[in-house]
């Protein structure tokens, strides 16, 4: 057998016996993959969140995101993004319509359980009761006093 022939033997002997040590490690990191597949959307979801109004330019129709976020035809996802969309354009220029809005986004995501867009409704009621003086009312909204 040529040399370098050997040496490539050893080598793939050699890296399956590192992967045979330690496929716990590599089984748990495959097991945690799908933990850091969903942190990375999640991620991906607030980039967009947060650039999302330089992304629809200035002006965005209500009527369009309203029907995006009412139709159960639409992906949780897509509706929620919809709402997000709303509250950056609308939570400083319309306080009430806002409001609204995240009470109905809070029954949205309690109906389906979804802890985390139940948080972002309640810290939307909580800005939007903080942006209108009521600093108490924004206090137990955000404690869940209310």
């Amino acid at each position: 057998m040529p040399k370098h022939g050997l040496h490539v033997i050893c080598t793939l002997a050699f890296i399956v016996s590192i992967l045979l040590a330690n496929l716990t490690r590599i089984i748990v990191f495959f097991g945690s993959l799908n933990s850091i597949i969903s942190d990375a959307i999640d991620f991906i979801d607030l980039f967009f969140y947060i650039l999302s109004p330089l992304l629809v330019g200035a002006q965005v129709d209500t009527d369009s995101l309203k029907q995006i976020w009412s139709s159960d035809l639409q992906p949780d996802s897509t509706r929620y993004g919809a709402i997000n969309t709303y509250y950056l354009n609308y939570t400083y220029k319309k306080p009430d319509s806002a409001f609204h809005v995240a009470k109905y986004h809070l029954q949205l995501a309690s109906e389906r359980n979804e802890i985390i867009e139940m948080a972002k409704a309640l810290n939307e009621q909580a800005l939007i009761y903080y942006l209108k003086g009521k600093y108490n009312k924004a206090m137990s909204t955000l404690l869940g006093l209310n």
